[in-house]
């Protein structure tokens, strides 16, 4: 065990992303290797390397390409090596990017790395963990919460195991939405308008009615041959949008001078 953890500490210790990116452009197992390296130091050691690690990735991703690997119109170098290999495995590495990108952004309220106005890389159609699922072929990840209600109902009928992580792109985009005017008002003292608060609310509503009946229950669903690994997933879109309603409360907080309004919110 010590012996694991030396090597870890030894490949983590290399300064740039480059020196663990062998060929030009990187392979697949080069790209899943330095991204399981990143999702280890962010939780184990958090902190300013960690994050320019998670930014060393986003810039990498950008530059090959995987932002846009659904775009019919690029003919960029890298887009024959795209082709030629596993597009999927390329799209979940892409999308566990913008995971990380989220998380690490969020919690430092720091600008997101990624634009995710601009991104041409649908949704992974197979569940990265082995599941056999397929999801509906060619589903982009909207920008806006009030699309991201039409696509849960998009994504539903698919398998379970295929349907959760795209469940957990859609809350995580809720959060990167709701995030902005957080990140704005903490950057530029910007105060939030009623009107886009409320807005916010009623488009929160609307992703909540959109999920089945009880999928908020904390409760793992036996009953209803849910796996402890399904439920953990499950529980992980819940506190996403939990957090999406509690970051929209801090907001209209922030605009209450008397103690009574400041505890009703």
């Amino acid at each position: 065990m010590a012996d694991i953890d030396n090597k870890i500490d030894l490949m983590l210790s290399r300064a740039l992303l480059g020196e663990c990116l062998m060929s030009d452009p990187p392979s697949i197992n080069e790209y899943r290797q330095v991204c399981l390296l990143a999702f280890y130091e962010s939780h184990q050691f958090p902190g300013r390397t960690s994050w320019m690690r998670i930014g060393s990735l986003v810039s990498m991703a950008y530059w090959i390409g995987l932002d846009r690997l659904d775009n019919v119109h690029q003919h960029g170098p890298n887009r024959a090596v795209m082709i030629e290999g596993d597009l999927e495995a390329w799209r979940i590495i892409w999308w566990f990017i913008f995971r990380l990108d989220s998380y690490a952004n969020l919690s430092a309220s720091t600008p997101f790395s990624i634009d995710e106005t601009v991104i041409e890389t649908a949704l992974p159609r197979e569940n990265a963990s082995g599941g056999g699922g397929r999801t509906s072929q060619g589903q982009m990840l909207p920008a806006g919460i009030d699309a991201l209600s039409e696509l849960i109902t998009s994504v539903m009928p698919d398998q379970r195991r295929a349907m959760l992580p795209n469940l957990h792109l859609i809350t995580i985009m809720a959060l990167r939405q709701i995030g902005r005017p957080i990140q704005a008002q903490m950057l530029k003292q910007i105060q939030e308008q009623p009107a886009s608060l409320a807005s916010l609310e009623r488009q929160l509503s609307s992703l909540r009615l959109a999920f089945p009946i009880k999928y908020f229950n904390p409760l793992r669903g036996a009953a209803h041959d849910e796996t402890s690994s399904e439920h953990h997933d499950r529980l992980i879109t819940i506190f996403h949008f939990l957090m999406s309603r509690l970051l929209v409360a801090i907001l209209r907080c922030s605009r209450q001078h008397s103690v009574e309004e400041w505890w009703l919110n």
